[in-house]
């Protein structure tokens, strides 16, 4: 029986195929569907440990994943990362992320790998009603090192920053487009921003001088209400597949629920939106769960991808995904 440190809503979304050729926004083949085959997804946690675990960023090293989770005090509300190692089912609880940078709330991170070998991670510091997305570097992905502020200029972060990646082998590795990396972030709208290194970051502007806006919430439907970030987007032949999260309107007749949905970007014009999905990737019951969102991808072998995702509910689950194409 799972006790109560077990009540994680992680979702583990499996056997994804990507492929590629033209369609319509509702039916572009880079878009996942099929969802099916539900199943526990067991974890090992302390017994001492008072924490709710979200977020979960998983990161695979030769057959081994890594599991990075947000750790969230359940009295103080103090949020720190703990790191757990597992096969891609079971996991054990290996220790809190080591480094003097996480002394404050920290949340929303993502890793992905760079050319270089070792691994970057963007999160969300927030201290005294400020929101400050960061960057952290590390060779094993315990120990980090603080690299500082994505930004020179000020600007609030709302959940974190994804970075563009392409697949080489099982690592997601940052992909150079036109010379440059690109990284969406969110201020409440989701913005685009470039760098030549990985840790000097520049807001894309329009010719005016404003943020450019990759979009926001849909006049109706599943993200009407509030849009929010999910895993880096993966770029492909026929365009990056990107994973976001909207919630709809609440309303007597509904929830607020929070649904994964899904658009494709131009390969070489990041900024420019090739298809979005009017309909959700996944339909989530507001009676089961009013959250399911996707943080992390690994692929498992090549076309084929594990997603993993958190919920508020108290459930551990597993999600085996195929797609016909």
């Amino acid at each position: 029986m799972m006790n109560c440190y077990q009540l994680l809503g992680i979702y583990l979304i499996a056997w994804l195929s990507i492929n590629a050729c033209q369609s319509t926004d509702a039916e572009h083949p880079l878009f996942v569907k099929n969802l099916d085959n539900i199943r526990y997804l067991q974890m090992e946690f302390e017994d001492s440990l008072d924490v709710q675990l979200y977020q979960p960023i998983v990161v695979q090293r030769s057959d081994t994943f890594h599991l990075i989770v947000r750790m969230q005090d359940a009295k103080t509300g103090f949020s720190q990362l703990g790191l757990y190692i597992g096969d891609g089912i079971n996991y054990t609880f290996r220790g809190t992320i080591e480094t003097s940078l996480f002394d404050r709330t920290t949340e929303s991170c993502r890793v992905i790998r760079r050319n270089e070998g070792d691994y970057l991670m963007t999160y969300v510091l927030r201290s005294a009603g400020s929101s400050t997305l960061m960057l952290a570097s590390s060779q094993d992905l315990q120990h980090w090192n603080s690299i500082g502020p994505a930004f020179s200029e000020d600007f609030s972060c709302k959940d974190g920053g994804v970075i563009i990646g392409q697949y080489i082998d099982a690592d997601l590795v940052a992909k150079k487009i036109d010379g440059k990396y690109w990284m969406i972030w969110n201020n409440g709208t989701l913005h685009l921003a470039t760098s030549q290194d990985l840790i000097h970051w520049e807001p894309f502007k329009t010719p005016s001088g404003a943020l450019h806006i990759l979009f926001g919430q849909s006049d109706e439907g599943f993200d009407a209400d509030q849009i929010l970030l999910g895993p880096s987007p993966i770029w492909t032949e026929e365009g990056i597949l990107m994973i976001y999260h909207g919630r709809e309107i609440r309303t007597k007749d509904a929830s607020g629920t929070i649904h994964p949905g899904q658009v494709v970007l131009s390969m070489v014009e990041p900024y420019v939106i090739i298809a979005r999905s009017p309909v959700p990737m996944i339909e989530v019951n507001s009676d089961a769960s009013k959250v399911l969102q996707i943080y992390s991808v690994v692929q498992t072998f090549p076309g084929n991808f594990t997603f993993f995702a958190g919920s508020e509910k108290n459930d551990l689950f597993n999600i085996s995904v195929s797609n016909s194409h």
